[in-house]
C-alpha cells in the first residue's frame, strides 16, 4: 500500500507542476503515464495479496481500495492532461492520454475477466479444511 501511495503522491504532484517548455511538457506527459502504470499495477497487487488478510474488513478495503485508486489515478491524469493543454501543449493528449486509456481498459478488462471474491472464498475454503484436517495426537 505505500508503493500505491507513494505513486499516486507523485501523480498529484505532476498536476501541480506547470510545464513551460516542450521538454518539460514531454516529460511531465511520461512521467503521468508511468505513474498511472504504477498506481494500476499497485493496486492489481493490493488485491491480490488482500485475499490473504484474516479479517473480512481488511478483505473488503483491499478489494474495493484498488478500484478507488485507480479510478482517482484516471481522474488525476484527466486533471493534469487539461492543465498541460490550457499551457499550450495540445499535443500532450496524445502523448500521456492515449496510452492512459489503453492502461485503465486494460485493467478494467482484467478485472471483468477475474473474480477476487471466488478467490477469497476459495482461499477461506481452503483455510477451513486445513484446520478441519488437524488432529491432536496425546502421547504419554
Amino acid at each position: 500500500f505505500f508503493c500505491m501511495f507513494l505513486s499516486f503522491t507523485f501523480l498529484i504532484l505532476c498536476i501541480f507542476v506547470q510545464p513551460h517548455d516542450v521538454a518539460s511538457a514531454v516529460l511531465l506527459s511520461l512521467a503521468v503515464v508511468a505513474l498511472l502504470g504504477c498506481v494500476a499495477l499497485n493496486g492489481c497487487f493490493a488485491q491480490q495479496f488482500g485475499t490473504s488478510f484474516s479479517r473480512n474488513l481488511w478483505k473488503w478495503l483491499a478489494y474495493h481500495s484498488a478500484y478507488a485508486c485507480c479510478f482517482l489515478g484516471a481522474l488525476s491524469v484527466t486533471v493534469a492532461i487539461a492543465r498541460y493543454m490550457m499551457a499550450g501543449f495540445w499535443w500532450s493528449v496524445l502523448i500521456a492520454g492515449l496510452p492512459c486509456c489503453g492502461i485503465s481498459t486494460c485493467v478494467c478488462c482484467a478485472w471483468s475477466v477475474s473474480s477476487l471474491e471466488e478467490e477469497i472464498e476459495d482461499m477461506e475454503d481452503m483455510d477451513k479444511k486445513s484446520v478441519a484436517e488437524r488432529t491432536i495426537v496425546f502421547h504419554g
